[in-house]
């Protein structure tokens, strides 16, 4: 089963588009879908299909690296090797997102009942987003295109 195919299992009534699809094997390349470090379910928009692309909330807890626990490598070259501009950014809720914050708040909240503990009128969850966006090929403007891996590094090496 695909990536794609999962997710559409897991969030019925969303339409994944083949865009979409490359996101998810992008970021699948990191941490399989089902074993994300997100702060709520899948299901509930830990990760979400947007118009322009895919979004990805991963917990303040988690690790991206470029060894041992490689999930920044695996990451990168999977963004080269489908054509999607990947973005990290740290995650704060908007205007927009505050059905994605009320659930990781709930999901939050059910932790420390767990343990018997208040948590605070005041919490907000640390996050880091990922922002998929898959690009037409190599050729093109610059918000078209994405460079293959070896055009990358060679880029990045006439820098230097």
């Amino acid at each position: 089963m695909s990536n794609a195919e999962w997710y559409a299992r897991q969030t019925p009534g969303v339409v994944v588009t083949e865009d979409h699809a490359r996101c998810l094997d992008t970021l699948a390349a990191a941490w399989p879908l089902h074993n994300l470090p997100t702060w709520q379910p899948i299901v509930d928009g830990g990760v979400a299909c947007e118009r322009w692309g895919v979004s990805a909330l991963i917990r303040g807890d988690a690790e991206l690296a470029t060894f041992d626990a490689d999930m920044l490598t695996r990451l990168v070259a999977a963004a080269h090797r489908y054509c999607v501009r990947v973005a990290l950014s740290v995650w704060s809720p908007s205007d927009d997102d505050t059905r994605r914050l009320r659930l990781i708040r709930h999901q939050a909240q059910l932790a420390a009942d767990e343990f018997d503990v208040e948590l605070p009128e005041d919490w907000k969850p640390q996050a880091m987003e990922i922002r998929l966006h898959a690009r037409k090929g190599r050729e093109g403007h610059l918000f078209e295109r994405h460079p293959t891996i070896k055009q990358a590094i060679e880029r990045i090496e006439a820098r230097q």
